[in-house]
C-alpha cells in the first residue's frame, strides 16, 4: 500500500520526497539552511548529502549545516509523526522557529548563538570584518 505525504498530500512518501521535494519539508530546510550555503540548496536529497559530505570537516559552518540538517529532519520526522496520529499540525513558520531554538539550552547552544551574530551582522562590511579577526578600524 502507497502511503501519502503527511505534509503535502503527494502520493508516494520517500525518503526523497520527504527530505527534500515536499513543499513542506524543503520551504522549512531553505529557510534555515540559505543563510549558511546561500545559493547551493537543491531539493534532492542525495545532492545535499553530496555536497555536505564535500564541504570541508573543520569549518564551522559545515558544523552548523550539518548540525541543523540533523536538527530539521527530526523535527520535520516529528511533525509527520504527530499528523499520522491526527495531533496538530504545525505551520512552517512555526517549525522553523522551532528548529532555531531547538540550540538553546544545550551543549550546541554555542553554535546556534554564533549562527545568529553572523546572520546579525553578514551585511555589515566592518563588523564582519571584526567577527573575522580583522580587529575594529
Amino acid at each position: 500500500m502507497v502511503q501519502g505525504c503527511e505534509l503535502c498530500g503527494e502520493k508516494g512518501e520517500t525518503r526523497d520526497h520527504f527530505f527534500f521535494a515536499c513543499p513542506y519539508s524543503d520551504t522549512v530546510w531553505e529557510s534555515l539552511a540559505r543563510r549558511l550555503v546561500e545559493n547551493s540548496i537543491n531539493p534532492d536529497w542525495q545532492w545535499t548529502v553530496h555536497r555536505l559530505q564535500k564541504m570541508s570537516p573543520s569549518e564551522v559552518d559545515t558544523i552548523l549545516v550539518k548540525l541543523l540538517l540533523k536538527t530539521t529532519v527530526y523535527h520535520i520526522w516529528r511533525e509527520r509523526t504527530a499528523r499520522r496520529h491526527q495531533q496538530s499540525r504545525v505551520s512552517m513558520d512555526h517549525m522553523r522557529r522551532l528548529i532555531e531554538k531547538a540550540g538553546e539550552g544545550t551543549r550546541s547552544d554555542q553554535l546556534y548563538h554564533w549562527l545568529h551574530i553572523r546572520i546579525r551582522y553578514e551585511s555589515s562590511s566592518r563588523v564582519g570584518y571584526w567577527i573575522q579577526g580583522g580587529g575594529y578600524s
